[in-house]
C-alpha cells in the first residue's frame, strides 16, 4: 500500500507488486486475496499497457488460474481465452506465461 500510496494504482512497478503478492497468496491458499490482488493488478496493465499487451495476458492468465481456486470457472475460462488470442497475435516466451498450479486441495 506505501508503493500505491506514493506512484498510483495504476503504476507499473505497482502492478507488478500486486501480481507478485497474487502469485504468492495463491501458492500459500489465500485464494480470495489472491484474487484481489490480481484483478488490481490486470486493471492497472490494461491502463498503461492495454488489452492486447503480453505482460497484461500474462497477468490475466494467473488471475484466471487465482479464479478457478475459487470455482469461478465462467470467469477463468473466460479470461484464458482473452490471453490466449493476444498470444496468437503477440507471441511471448513459454518461460514467461502463467503456468497453472495445482490449489491447495489438489496438493492435499
Amino acid at each position: 500500500r506505501i508503493q500505491e500510496a506514493h506512484l498510483g494504482p495504476e503504476h507499473l512497478a505497482v502492478a507488478a507488486t500486486l501480481t507478485q503478492l497474487g502469485i504468492a497468496c495463491r501458492a500459500i491458499g489465500r485464494h480470495p486475496r489472491a484474487v484481489e490482488a490480481l484483478e488490481r493488478a490486470v486493471r492497472a496493465k490494461e491502463s498503461k499497457l492495454g488489452k492486447e499487451s503480453p505482460e497484461t495476458a500474462v497477468t490475466m492468465e494467473h488471475l484466471a488460474y487465482a479464479y478457478g481456486d475459487i470455482g469461478r470457472f465462467v470467469q477463468k475460462s473466460r479470461l484464458l481465452d482473452l490471453a490466449a488470442d493476444v498470444f496468437v497475435k503477440s507471441p511471448v516466451s513459454p518461460d514467461l506465461r502463467a503456468r497453472p498450479e495445482p490449489s491447495a486441495a489438489e496438493i492435499s
